[in-house]
């Protein structure tokens, strides 16, 4: 989703793919985190009308993730585990999360396209209830589906496909 937030309206490409799974970050609080950006993705169209994206498609642990150092920007004060490992905060270290439940679900269904396994994801996911902005619901315009549950879907046996990302008119932060 990128690392904009908080207001709306702050993914960039390429989170704004209407296909690609955009992750947004929470803490281990499951709060969202202040930097995570949150949508709507909106645009015009050939016509000139307005357009929005309900984007990020789901959101994952992103704060305060300890991951390996690289060798040339060790910080001593952001130090975990030992001095091979750091501690990162950012949407790019929510999205491993996801992408490690793709490559699950891929596995264990290869015959399932994209979109399924998209479907899947969003289906499955826990609705952290992170639905007010200003006293407007935007829950899906902050968390998404929710966050991610790779072990529930797992167990999915068949996919639930919706429409993609479906388009939809937003309002002052109200889903119409």
């Amino acid at each position: 989703a990128g690392n904009s937030g908080p207001l709306l309206n702050t993914i960039g490409s390429p989170g704004a793919a209407r296909k690609a799974i955009t992750v947004g970050a929470i803490n281990k609080s499951e709060y969202l985190a202040d930097f995570s950006s949150r949508g709507p993705v909106i645009w015009k169209n050939e016509n000139g009308d307005e357009k929005t994206l309900v984007k990020p498609d789901v959101v994952a642990p992103g704060v305060d993730i300890c991951a390996a150092q690289a060798s040339n920007n060790w910080l001593s004060d952001r130090e975990c585990l030992d001095d091979k490992h750091i501690s990162i905060s950012g949407t790019s270290m929510a999205t491993p999360h996801v992408a490690g439940a793709v490559a699950l679900l891929k596995q264990k269904h290869p015959d399932w396209t994209p979109e399924e396994i998209k479907s899947t994801i969003k289906s499955n996911s826990l609705n952290l209830n992170l639905n007010s902005f200003s006293g407007f619901f935007i829950g899906p315009l902050t968390q998404g589906s929710g966050r991610i549950n790779a072990y529930q879907s797992a167990f999915a046996k068949n996919p639930i496909i919706v429409e993609l990302n479906p388009l939809q008119n937003v309002k002052r932060g109200i889903l119409d």
